[in-house]
């Protein structure tokens, strides 16, 4: 009876036994299929989501970018009539090729090493740039920073220029754009560099095709101007941040433009006057960016004067727009009918002979200013435009300390 009893219970453990060990591959097994269908599911979402960005205003391609930036852009409008002195983050708005995702305000996550200041034998000197904006077409539009000199950032610009020789010339390679092409030739040009580069284009309208822009007014979404609607593309870059400032329309900056004013090597998509890919930023840039412009209209006790965004370097600077006043009679409006010349001896714009032309600056007060394109007292700090591809190789998370970098500036 002893062993019957003892058989028994040695059954019964082992079936015991049995059950755990049952039991113990079943909970694995439930763990295991879990974690396989929680990361089954997450890589479908992930594909759901990217099939619907491809499908979207925004293309794939433009994601990624976002994603290695770490971009999660505002889905609100800010208002430009406002001042950004604090980092207000990201906002969308479309350019030439579609939605272009740009920085605005005291930002400090858009650092990015690329190039090298120093050439021949001297020690790198890496190039220090920040980030304007994700361009419509997924390129990174940048403007220099400085370089980096032990652990030193100078931050002078590359030259003190005037924007062109005389304040009447229309020749676009006549001051600035020489120095810009100098600085592309010895810096980028023939190095391992130059294929990063995108020919992107940059805006800067020559004319306008509204006769009188204070004339127009606002309906929602639509300007119209003498019962007729317009498209912000038909506006020059004057009266985009500052005939709208004081008029119904208020400022509308812009980072579009026509084919005709988009500055490009290639005449696919811009208009080919550029010798190299390589620019100035424009007026709009920095009022979206979080600057304002001063009209006389704007009353003296309202500030205008923002040193407190990431586009505010301490120097007085050119931007690659122009700015027209009215003549001296009155009689002549704020548009301008500027031809941009490969010729440095262009003939003076016609309707202008009682006018002074200006370029539109950034001074180191921190105002955005019209300046006579003879003025010499300002300086470049060129744009480029990095590949989509090249990004995709970014490191980093845009700090200062911690820069984006990629793999042609990490030995890779």
């Amino acid at each position: 009876m002893k062993n019957k009893g003892f058989i028994a219970t040695s059954l019964i453990y082992s079936f015991f036994l049995v059950f755990l060990a049952l039991l113990a591959v079943i909970l694995s097994s439930y763990v295991f299929n879990d974690k396989l269908l929680s990361t089954f599911n997450k890589s479908i979402l992930n594909r759901i989501n990217r099939e619907i960005d491809s499908t979207s205003d925004s293309p794939s391609y433009v994601q990624d970018v976002l994603d290695i930036l770490h971009i999660t852009p505002n889905a609100t409008k800010p208002n430009f009539n406002n001042l950004a002195i604090s980092d207000e983050g990201v906002f969308i708005a479309d350019d030439n090729f579609g939605p272009s995702y740009y920085y605005r305000g005291d930002v400090t996550d858009n650092y990015v090493v690329f190039g090298n200041w120093g050439t021949g034998n001297t020690r790198p000197l890496p190039m220090y740039w920040r980030i304007i904006r994700v361009n419509g077409d997924g390129s990174l539009r940048l403007i220099y920073e400085g370089y980096k000199l032990r652990d030193e950032l100078n931050k002078d610009p590359i030259s003190t220029v005037a924007w062109s020789t005389s304040n009447t010339s229309t020749g676009y390679y006549n001051a600035f754009s020489g120095k810009l092409n100098e600085f592309y030739a010895n810096k980028i040009l023939g190095t391992k560099y130059e294929a990063a580069i995108s020919d992107s284009g940059f805006c800067s309208t020559k004319s306008s095709t509204v006769t009188n822009a204070s004339n127009c007014t606002k309906k929602e979404d639509k300007i119209i101007c003498n019962n007729e609607e317009k498209s912000i593309d038909d506006f020059s870059d004057y009266d985009k941040i500052v005939t709208f400032s004081p008029s119904p329309v208020g400022i509308s900056p812009s980072l579009s433009c026509t084919k005709d004013n988009l500055y490009s090597v290639s005449s696919t998509e811009g208009n080919g006057l550029l010798q190299y890919p390589i620019g100035l930023i424009s007026s709009n840039e920095i009022v979206m960016a979080g600057g304002k412009y001063t009209t006389q209209e704007n009353t003296a006790s309202e500030n205008f004067s923002n040193i407190d965004f990431y586009l505010f370097k301490n120097y007085n600077y050119w931007t690659m727009s122009i700015y027209s006043k009215k003549t001296n009679n009155g009689a002549g409006t704020s548009l301008m009918s500027i031809k941009f010349l490969n010729n440095a001896n262009a003939a003076k714009p016609n309707n202008q002979d009682d006018s002074t032309l200006y370029a539109f600056g950034y001074s180191e007060d921190g105002n955005l200013v019209e300046n006579a394109l003879d003025n010499a007292t300002y300086g470049l700090y060129p744009v480029i435009n990095l590949k989509e591809e090249y990004v995709s190789t970014f490191e980093g998370d845009g700090t200062i300390s911690n820069p984006f970098i990629g793999k042609l500036d990490r030995g890779a």
